[in-house]
């Protein structure tokens, strides 16, 4: 679970607003080049929680354009908010969690809840199937520069939920509106 600030109604606001947008995979990977990919017509687990928190983001800033919701996009999915290319993407959520919370979009609390759970993580999916990855079949070098950032993350413990609890009563999982 991932706490938002207090006035996590805005999130709700925004969940709200994409309800009904259809689930669609590897929307992400369709051009040559890295570049800022916005679609408010499909999305998937981590382009739908990145949508809703930028457009928080934007919102709680006072700013409800296109720009800067396109702005907050940036920063939430690029490691140190800076788009650097392919890798400089958040691919996977414990690193798209810690980046996020370093900046302070989000809170990292699932250790928090009654029935979590820890592990080890050893990240090398990406890097060890780059034919799953367009970008990566086309420049072998993005391999490496991957491979690169998976190693940060060999041997490191996280928290979790694990799936069979995840029906339990929101007040047992210690969730409240507007987490992640």
């Amino acid at each position: 679970a991932i706490t938002l600030p207090k006035d996590s109604c805005r999130t709700l606001h925004f969940v709200k607003q994409m309800l009904g947008v259809p689930y669609v995979a590897g929307t992400l990977d369709s051009h040559d080049e890295e570049r800022l990919v916005v679609h408010l017509d499909k999305v998937d687990c981590t382009t739908f929680v990145e949508v809703v928190l930028a457009l928080t983001i934007a919102d709680k800033e006072g700013k409800c354009d296109y720009a800067s919701f396109k702005k907050s996009l940036r920063r939430v999915r690029y490691r140190n908010g800076q788009l650097n290319g392919y890798a400089s993407r958040l691919h996977y959520f414990s690193d798209w969690i810690r980046d996020n919370e370093r900046k302070g979009f989000v809170k990292e609390c699932t250790s928090e809840t009654p029935c979590a759970q820890t592990k080890t993580l050893w990240l090398n999916f990406m890097s060890t199937h780059p034919d799953s990855y367009l970008p990566m079949k086309k420049d072998s070098s993005l391999v490496r520069e991957i491979a690169f950032l998976e190693r940060e993350w060999q041997g490191i413990e996280v928290s979790y939920i694990p799936k069979e609890n995840l029906n339990l009563p929101p007040d047992e999982l210690n969730i409240k509106n507007g987490d992640i």
